[in-house]
């Protein structure tokens, strides 16, 4: 008989474990006037699994999205500004653009911090115009393309 009341004890705490850590809350900040600032859903004790932030004007400035490892940012435009792919295995991908939605620079690093890789930069018509080489956080080289 006590060997079945721990049992149930113990199936009774996996099952509220289980709800604690599944539900999901919303947090939500406001500018003055009430609109709306910023949004992050919260997994349990997991942390933050989606977040948004908004500029004064209603338009997306930011989101990040846990489940799938990327950040974006937007310019007020709504054209996009930066993404950032955060694979833990391989690498990380950081992409940044020009406000008319043109590549800027593309960033491919390893998953270590400070980072080290290698990111090509571009200039307003798309050409290649440097090729910048990190190491440990550092610049190591800079090539300049002509």
């Amino acid at each position: 008989m006590f060997g079945k009341q721990i049992i149930l004890a113990l199936l009774i705490l996996i099952n509220c474990v289980f709800i604690c850590y599944a539900q999901i809350a919303i947090e939500r900040e406001y500018y003055n006037d009430n609109r709306l600032k910023s949004e992050k859903h919260w997994k349990g004790t997991y942390g933050v699994e989606i977040w948004k932030s908004y500029y004064e004007d209603g338009s997306l400035k930011e989101e990040f999205d846990k489940e799938k490892n990327i950040l974006r940012e937007y310019y007020q435009n709504g054209n996009l500004k930066s993404e950032y792919f955060f694979n833990k295995k391989d690498r990380k991908i950081i992409k940044h653009y020009f406000e008319d939605g043109k590549i800027m620079s593309i960033g491919i690093f390893l998953p270590k911090n400070p980072l080290t890789g290698v990111e090509k930069h571009y200039d307003e018509n798309g050409k290649l115009i440097f090729i910048y080489k990190y190491r440990d956080g550092k610049i190591v080289d800079i090539k300049k393309i002509k």
